[in-house]
């Protein structure tokens, strides 16, 4: 019942729905598709106009080392409506998940983060320029693309390329 309530409300999206009780089920519940739902809900309401608040970034954070991959990613895209730029790190160790959802939410989150704000430019460009060299073959070109996003250069396959654009960036 708790899934099920969780999907009304994120297919709802009103953003004057109280987080609270999803934050608790996405931090604590035992049922994994619970987590996963309720962390949904909580991603759709944030695009719908609520808060992400503090008592938000720290559930999101917490779902990152979550086991079940679709809460971890809704995690992430959290973080990424939060613009919590401190969770870069973080989400720079999910580009080594063995998921591809968690890896592609990874790689939303960190292009969205370094496109929202050019202080995180660097910190963001290199952690994908690291994972495009350390992700399993099947996610790379998706990583590639986003990269193209975010620098708004293609470099293709040139690792090297890449590795010195990041570089030169602040």
């Amino acid at each position: 019942m708790v899934q099920n309530a969780a999907l009304s409300l994120a297919v709802l999206q009103d953003a004057e729905t109280p987080l609270a009780p999803l934050l608790e089920v996405f931090q604590s519940s035992p049922n994994e598709k619970a987590r996963a739902n309720a962390g949904y809900a909580v991603r759709r309401l944030i695009e719908a106009g609520a808060e992400p608040t503090e008592d938000v970034v720290k559930a999101a954070r917490r779902a990152l080392i979550d086991n079940e991959p679709f809460a971890k990613a809704q995690g992430a895209l959290i973080l990424a409506l939060a613009e919590d730029g401190d969770s870069v790190p973080n989400l720079a160790e999910l580009l080594h998940d063995r998921q591809p959802l968690v890896i592609g939410a990874a790689t939303q989150a960190l292009v969205a983060l370094g496109r929202r704000n050019p202080r995180l430019l660097g910190p963001t460009g290199r952690a994908l320029v690291v994972g495009l060299g350390t992700c399993p073959d099947e996610q790379r070109d998706y990583i590639r693309a986003n990269l193209v996003l975010l620098s708004q250069h293609n470099f293709g396959d040139d690792t090297k390329a890449w590795t010195e654009w990041s570089q030169r960036l602040p």
